[in-house]
């Protein structure tokens, strides 16, 4: 079975490179173009997705509802363990400044979500999820995308990989082991 992560559309604070976080900010019109044309993308791959999960922040299910009018998986669901990162009172600097404190295992201010916090959450979820079909379509965040990748390979991966907004990860799921197949 296959996971295919889609990272939301741009929103004003991605373009300032403000970190967001939790905040609950709207894609921009260059998200939503972002957003349709993912959704094209995705119909061009000719999969038959059996469902569409989005987190619970607005610009990923404005991105999923941009997808899925493509598409036409049905009703956009929402699950609340594919939210962003917990940045705490982190959220809202510049992106440049955090880059260096987000990269340390180590670092924990109140309220910010680990790095093993987070991969716990997203495993689970994605372990979850995968038994609902062949093809699932996820539509999150980039440390949400992120942290199943350092949970895959954390060689490979980490918290810095740049993943840009609208890109799509798609991941195989068998015998309890993940696969990422392709970074599109």
């Amino acid at each position: 079975m296959y996971l295919y992560f889609v990272r939301h559309g741009q929103t004003d604070d991605n373009l300032n490179n403000i970190v967001q976080g939790r905040i609950d900010n709207p894609l921009n019109e260059t998200g939503k173009n972002q957003a349709e044309e993912v959704g094209l993308k995705l119909k061009g791959l000719n999969v038959k997705f059996d469902k569409i999960y989005s987190s619970p922040l607005q610009r990923a299910i404005t991105s999923a509802e941009i997808i899925n009018h493509i598409l036409k998986i049905g009703e956009v669901l929402i699950h609340q363990d594919l939210i962003e990162r917990e940045f705490g009172h982190l959220e809202g600097l510049d992106v440049s400044y955090m880059r260096w404190l987000v990269t340390n295992p180590n670092f924990k201010p109140d309220g910010y979500e680990t790095d093993e916090e987070i991969i716990k959450r997203v495993e689970k979820c994605a372990r979850e999820l995968s038994r609902e079909g062949e093809n699932i379509l996820l539509v999150c965040h980039s440390h949400t995308i992120k942290a199943l990748l350092v949970y895959i390979n954390k060689d490979k991966y980490g918290f810095d990989y740049p993943l840009l907004n609208a890109q799509v990860v798609k991941i195989k799921y068998d015998n309890n082991k993940y696969i990422v197949e392709d970074i599109i």
